[in-house]
């Protein structure tokens, strides 16, 4: 009898531990992401962003070299991406140059902890592009260097009528509100922010 209790609780541990392990990937893992989403990238100027999944596959595109250069994303939902660890959408290498509008909509549950790295936020560089309209809330970003809420680094680009909430979290060496570094700051204009709201702790 105790020998059955003990083989219960043992399976009851690894079904919940496999359950919490399948709920804790990261949005990078192409399981995560919408698998028809953008693979029509040569032949269109306007994709529109329905689910969690179709946002995540944006980003991998991005980070894989695909940078949407004088396309628009357009969100159309709101979009909750707490059930895995989110991966920034560009690098310095590989940066974001097309034009994100958020409408209306929120994106929240943006958990990522990089602490290697430079560049930290929903995107992490926007290079020659901009974003419009997003508001991030109840959101947790860690970085080395150049966290913000919206991109971790900005170079001639455009980041307007953004919100970070105030239950945003930002921790880093620079942790600024909608955008940890902007060349604007560097070179005069260069960049360019507008209408921000920055009621984040960092």
């Amino acid at each position: 009898m105790i020998r059955r209790i003990l083989c219960s609780i043992a399976m009851s541990f690894i079904l919940c531990s496999g359950t919490a392990m399948a709920q804790s990937g990261s949005w990078s893992d192409k399981n995560y992401q919408s698998q028809s989403w953008g693979n029509d990238y040569n032949s269109r100027i306007s994709f529109d962003i329905n689910n969690e999944k179709d946002l995540a596959k944006f980003a991998y595109m991005v980070n894989k070299g695909s940078d949407f250069k004088n396309k628009t994303i357009t969100l159309r939902a709101h979009l909750n991406l707490n059930r895995n660890t989110w991966t920034p959408i560009g690098t310095k290498e590989h940066p974001f140059r097309g034009s994100f509008n958020s409408g209306s909509f929120s994106i929240s549950g943006v958990h990522l902890k990089e602490e290697d790295s430079d560049y930290a936020g929903l995107f992490g560089y926007i290079s020659g592009g901009s974003v419009e309209d997003v508001q991030i809330v109840n959101s947790t970003i860690t970085g080395d260097e150049h966290v913000g809420g919206i991109a971790g680094g900005a170079e001639n680009a455009s980041i307007v009528n953004c919100y970070v909430e105030s239950s945003v979290k930002l921790r880093g060496r620079r942790a600024r509100g909608s955008c940890g570094w902007n060349a604007e700051e560097r070179s005069q204009g260069a960049g360019m922010l507008q209408r921000r709201k920055n009621r984040g702790r960092y």
